[in-house]
C-alpha cells in the first residue's frame, strides 16, 4: 500500500507538472501583452482537467494578472510565491492541494519579444508564472480504498489460514481424543476391537498397540476361563 501510494502521488505530480509546463508555453502572449482576454482560452482549457481547483497568471511585477478559483486558494498562492526562487517549475505539496508555478519565458527570437529585447539582452525574457492548483482528495480516496482493500485481503487470508489450521488441528487431535476416551471407558476391551480412523501415523501406532494389548488380555481371560471350567 505504501509503495502504491508513493507511485500514485509521484504519477500525479508528474502529470500536473507536464500540464503546468504546457500552460506556461501557452501563456506567453497573455503575460507579454498583459491582457486577460488572451489568457481566457487557455484558462478555460485548464478548468476541464480532473481535480482542478484554480489557475491563473502571475506577472513579473508580482501581481496576479488573472485568477480562476476561490479567493482563499489565491491568497495561499500569493504567500507561496513570496518565497524567492528562480526554478523553472515550483511545486508545493500541501495536505489537501498541490500548487504549481511554471515560469513563463519568451525566447529572444520570438516575434512577440523583438520590441522588448535589446541587443545585449539575455536569451530569454522572464514574464511571470503560470499557476495551477489541483485537489488531492481523489488521490487520497484512491489510496484509502487501496488500504481498505489490502486490509480486507489480509483479513480474508488470515481467516483462511486460521480455518486450515483449525481443520488440521481437529483432524490431528480428534482421533487421539477418541482413542483416549476408549482407553478410559469401562468396556475398553470391547472398544479396542474397532480401530481409530484418521489421525497421524503415531496415533495409528498407538491404536494398533492398544488393540494388540486388548486382544492379549481377552485371550488371557479366555484361557483362564477354560482352565477354571476344567
Amino acid at each position: 500500500v505504501l509503495l502504491t501510494s508513493r507511485f500514485s502521488n509521484q504519477q500525479m505530480l508528474s502529470n500536473t507538472e507536464q500540464l503546468a509546463r504546457s500552460f506556461a508555453e501557452q501563456s506567453v502572449l497573455a503575460l507579454l501583452t498583459g491582457s486577460t482576454v488572451n489568457a481566457e482560452p487557455v484558462l478555460q482549457q485548464m478548468k476541464t482537467f480532473p481535480d482542478f481547483v484554480g489557475a491563473g497568471l502571475w506577472s513579473k511585477e508580482n501581481q496576479l494578472l488573472v485568477w480562476h478559483g476561490d479567493t482563499q486558494t489565491a491568497e495561499t498562492f500569493k504567500r507561496l510565491l513570496a518565497e524567492p526562487a528562480n526554478a523553472e517549475i515550483r511545486i508545493w505539496e500541501l495536505d489537501q492541494h498541490v500548487f504549481l508555478a511554471a515560469a513563463v519565458k519568451v525566447q529572444a527570437n520570438d516575434e512577440h519579444a523583438e520590441a522588448e529585447l535589446s541587443l545585449d539582452a539575455p536569451s530569454s525574457l522572464p514574464l511571470g508564472y503560470a499557476l495551477l492548483v489541483f485537489s488531492k482528495a481523489r488521490l487520497q480516496q484512491q489510496i484509502g480504498n487501496s488500504l481498505w482493500i489490502s486490509l480486507g485481503a489480509v483479513a480474508l487470508a488470515a481467516m483462511i489460514i486460521l480455518w486450515f489450521i483449525s481443520n488440521w488441528v481437529q483432524k490431528t487431535t480428534l482421533p487421539l481424543i477418541q482413542l483416549s476416551e476408549r482407553m478410559q471407558s469401562d468396556d475398553f476391551l470391547r472398544q479396542a476391537s474397532s480401530p481409530v480412523s484418521g489421525g497421524s501415523s503415531e496415533v495409528q501406532h498407538i491404536s494398533q498397540a492398544y488393540q494388540q494389548m486388548a486382544a492379549a488380555i481377552i485371550e488371557r481371560d479366555d484361557a483362564l476361563r477354560l482352565h477354571q471350567q476344567k
